[in-house]
């Protein structure tokens, strides 16, 4: 689930263009554990799994119009499973296998090359690379930023630059999250669009690896 941050002021959204990025990665909210929607609803139980908002900065394309440079997120399992999109896109960037215990913090700050792929007319993180030995990486504009669950919930607030998710603030789904909002949520229909932001992404049912 990918989405760009919108302009202020209101009117429609400028989306990140496709393509291969250099992108770094300027935000890591806990969402805490977030109830997962079964793939069959027939046969299949839901579950809950831990997981976090990452945030890149694509610091070579500015929003028309502004002086700030587009913002992309996806939520991943927080998770270092061997099929994890974390462990595999954190491997691609080092080049190197993950050590575990893994700290994903120790990605804040660090540049790659971010695929941006469009999903219908909405852009989303598909994967990441390396970049090339010896290429100038310019300094982020955002602040780069980390908020663990237990900050949000000491009243830490998630950074306004921070996209939505699904068509809402972050913040709501986080208090959605097992640790605060306590109850499984309402169904979403596989089919309904998430937002005119965002799309879909498929969920891993992996062991939890809090911040």
């Amino acid at each position: 689930m990918s989405w760009t941050i919108p302009k202020s002021g209101g009117g429609k959204a400028e989306k990140a263009p496709a393509g291969n990025h250099l992108a770094i990665l300027v935000g890591l909210i806990d969402m805490g554990r977030q109830w997962q929607e079964p793939f069959n609803a027939t046969k299949d139980k839901g579950y809950w799994a831990w997981r976090a908002y990452f945030v890149w900065e694509l610091t070579e394309e500015r929003i028309a119009g502004t002086g700030t440079n587009h913002v992309i997120a996806i939520d991943l399992s927080h998770s270092t499973n061997e099929k994890s999109k974390l462990r595999k896109w954190v491997e691609a960037r080092t080049g190197r296998p993950l050590v575990e215990p893994f700290d994903p913090t120790t990605e804040l700050g660090q540049a790659c090359l971010l695929n941006v792929v469009m999903k219908g007319d909405y852009p989303r993180v598909e994967g990441m690379a390396a970049l090339p030995k010896g290429f100038a990486v310019p300094r982020p504009t955002y602040p780069v930023t980390a908020v663990s669950l237990a900050e949000f919930r000491a009243g830490t607030p998630v950074p306004e630059w921070v996209p939505y998710l699904f068509g809402s603030p972050l913040e709501d789904h986080i208090r959605a999250c097992e640790q605060i909002g306590g109850q499984r949520p309402r169904s979403r229909k596989k089919a309904e669009p998430a937002s005119v932001e965002g799309g879909y992404e498929e969920y891993s049912d992996a062991a939890d690896v809090p911040f």
